[in-house]
C-alpha cells in the first residue's frame, strides 16, 4: 500500500523482476515514484551574491518553458544553508544555493522535470525611472568636475583650452590639476543639443535588464545606450545623433 495519495510518475521495475529491499548495507531497489499533482514546487539555483536578497514569503514570477508566453504566481517556501558549488577548478566554477517556490496556481498540464525559470521578487518601487544596464558607466572626476556637475545640474562640461601667453603658469596648473585626487564615478551619457554629455546618477533597485536612477536623470532625457565598448569610448561634448525605432505597422 502506498504511504500517500497520487499519481504514478515513474516506474523503475518490471513484472516478474526480483527488487532487492533496503538494508543497514544496501540502498534497495526504487520500484516506482508517487507523486502530488494537486501542488508543484520548483527547485532553483540562487547565486551567493543574491542569496541575502532572498527571504520566505517572497513572490515569484515563474516561466515553464513549455508554457510561451505564461507567467505562473509563486512563493518561496525554503532557502537552502547549504552552498552547492559546481565546476570547480574550471572557469565556469560558481556557488549557489538551493531555493523552492511553490506554485500559487496549478495547471493540469504541468508535469514533474519540466524546465523552468523563476524571477524571484525581493524590492518594488512605483513609478521607478530605470534605464538598461547598458547606459551605466563610470568616468574618473576630480572635485572641480564634480562641483561643475552640482552647479549646473549634472551635467559634467568639458574644459576649454588655455590660451594664455605665460605657458609656464599654464603647464604648472595643469599639472596641480592633474595630481588631484579622481574619484570613480556612476552615470550615464544624455544627449544635449546634439552632444553627450556625462551625468552623476545615483542608482537603486534592479532586475537583469534595468537598474531604477534615482538621482541625476528626468523622464524627459535622452539617454545613449549601446555596445560597452562604444560607450567606453565616448567623451564628453562628442557629437551624436538619435536614432529612433522604427515601429512595426499593426495588422
Amino acid at each position: 500500500m502506498a504511504p500517500i495519495d497520487g499519481t504514478i510518475t515513474y516506474v523503475d521495475a518490471e513484472v516478474g523482476e526480483i527488487a532487492p529491499a533496503q538494508t543497514a548495507f544496501t540502498q534497495g531497489k526504487t520500484l516506482m515514484t508517487i507523486s502530488d499533482m494537486s501542488s508543484f514546487e520548483v527547485e532553483v539555483d540562487v547565486d551567493e551574491t543574491e542569496i541575502i536578497k532572498i527571504a520566505l514569503g517572497q513572490e515569484a514570477k515563474i516561466e515553464i518553458d513549455a508554457f510561451i508566453d505564461t507567467v505562473f504566481a509563486g512563493e518561496v517556501i525554503e532557502i537552502g544553508n547549504t552552498a552547492v558549488m559546481s565546476g570547480v577548478g574550471t572557469q565556469d566554477q560558481a556557488t549557489n544555493f538551493k531555493v523552492k517556490v511553490l506554485f500559487k496556481e496549478t495547471n493540469a498540464l504541468i508535469r514533474p522535470g519540466m524546465s523552468a525559470t523563476v524571477d524571484i521578487v525581493t524590492n518594488e518601487v512605483e513609478n521607478a525611472l530605470s534605464v538598461p544596464y547598458g547606459a551605466i558607466v563610470m568616468r574618473s572626476l576630480d572635485a572641480d568636475s564634480l562641483a561643475s556637475a552640482d552647479d549646473s545640474g549634472g551635467l559634467v562640461s568639458a574644459a576649454h583650452a588655455a590660451t594664455s601667453d605665460d605657458t609656464l603658469e599654464t603647464e604648472e596648473k595643469s599639472v596641480k590639476k592633474n595630481k588631484k585626487e579622481k574619484k570613480e564615478v556612476k552615470g550615464v551619457f544624455v544627449v544635449k543639443e546634439g552632444r553627450a554629455r556625462f551625468v552623476p546618477v545615483e542608482t537603486g533597485i534592479a532586475d537583469q535588464k534595468s537598474i531604477e536612477v534615482v538621482i541625476g536623470v528626468n523622464e524627459s532625457d535622452t539617454v545613449i545606450v549601446g555596445p560597452f565598448r562604444t560607450l567606453r569610448s565616448i567623451k564628453n561634448g562628442d557629437r551624436v545623433e538619435t536614432e529612433k525605432k522604427e515601429e512595426k505597422d499593426q495588422d
